[in-house]
């Protein structure tokens, strides 16, 4: 079970992390103006966090056989198919809405500067 768990937060937070280089680098682009840099930032991250909410929803309706965290799991360590058919979505699902809940504080991170330098210049 604490296998499972890893294994979904590493899998997820890879993913997670690719998006979250994606994003720093149009901030980056995007440096000459960093009220636009940083609302862009939450934007992103807003988008990053729907993204992550929508793939919750969805994991509880997923076949677990195709998911990258099944394919991550050594032969030997997978589940009798009944048990991972239930506990593999819901881990899924957990995982899924606890980088949603980070991505929202994150959007929430950049959108204060953002404001603040809008309000400002």
């Amino acid at each position: 079970m604490q296998e499972l768990e890893a294994l979904a937060v590493l899998s997820i937070r890879r993913a997670c992390g690719f998006g979250a280089l994606a994003i720093a680098t149009l901030m980056l682009g995007l440096s000459y103006a960093p009220g636009v840099a940083f609302g862009t930032g939450a934007v992103c991250c807003l988008l990053m966090a729907l993204i992550l909410y929508w793939k919750g929803d969805h994991a509880l309706r997923q076949d677990h056989r195709k998911t990258e965290l099944w394919l991550m799991l050594a032969e030997g360590h997978r589940p009798p198919p009944d048990v991972a058919a239930v506990i593999v979505p819901r881990i899924l699902r957990r995982t899924y809405l606890e980088h949603c809940r980070l991505a929202l504080t994150a959007s929430g991170g950049l959108a204060i500067p953002a404001l603040g330098l809008h309000l400002v210049g």
